[in-house]
C-alpha cells in the first residue's frame, strides 16, 4: 500500500532487527520488504526517519531515538495498552513532531480512524 502511494524508503523492523538484505531467516512475506539499508538495529533505522509506525511492543522507543528522527516527523505508536513510546514523552523532546496513538484515553487515539 505505501509503495503505491509513492513511498520509497519503507524500512521493516522485526523482532531480530532491521528486514535488508543481509537476513537469511526471511519468510517470503517479509522478503517482499526487504530493504537496501545498511541499518541493522531499530536504533540505527530511526536515525533521520520521517516517519515511525509502530505496532509491536511497550517502550521500544528512547528519547536517543526520538532525537534522531528528522525534522517534522510523525510518530504512529500503535502498541497497547503500553505503546513504543509515551505521547507526552515525544512532547517532551520534539515540539515539531506530530504523534498518534492506539490508546482511547489520549486525544490523539488513531488506530480506529479508517
Amino acid at each position: 500500500m505505501y509503495r503505491n502511494l509513492g513511498v520509497k524508503n519503507i524500512i521493516l523492523v522485526d523482532s531480530k532487527g532491521v528486514v535488508n538484505k543481509k537476513r537469511t531467516d526471511l519468510n517470503q512475506y517479509k522478503l517482499e520488504f526487504v530493504s537496501d539499508t545498511q541499518a541493522d538495529t531499530l536504533k540505527e533505522a530511526m536515525k533521520d526517519a520521517d516517519v515511525f509506525l509502530g505496532l509491536s511492543a511497550p517502550k521500544i522507543l528512547d528519547d536517543e531515538m526520538i532525537l534522531s528522527m528528522a525534522k517534522d516527523p510523525v510518530i504512529f505508536a500503535l502498541a497497547n495498552p503500553i505503546p513504543e513510546v509515551m505521547p507526552e514523552d515525544v512532547a517532551r523532546l520534539r515540539k515539531d513532531a506530530i504523534v498518534g496513538t492506539g490508546r482511547s484515553d489520549y486525544p490523539n487515539q488513531i488506530n480506529n480512524v479508517l
